[in-house]
């Protein structure tokens, strides 16, 4: 049996659910995690001051596989 961690996008969540389903894992645990990865910084406007956004929202998926 093997643990198979994976962290992605939250927009890739159906994508990859689904493609799970259909090579039969059924067993998942997910939970929502801040990361930062290959993307950029994103700078936004906060009170009049700008704030860098460094770590993004992201999805952990994590699942036991025999």
């Amino acid at each position: 049996m093997k643990l198979i961690v994976a962290v992605l996008r939250p927009e890739k969540l159906a994508d990859v659910k689904r493609a799970l389903f259909q090579v039969g894992v059924t067993g998942m645990t997910l939970s929502r995690v801040s990361g930062h990865g290959g993307e950029r910084d994103v700078v936004q406007q906060y009170r009049g001051e700008s704030v860098v956004l460094e770590f993004h929202e992201k999805v952990r998926i994590e699942m036991a596989c025999s």
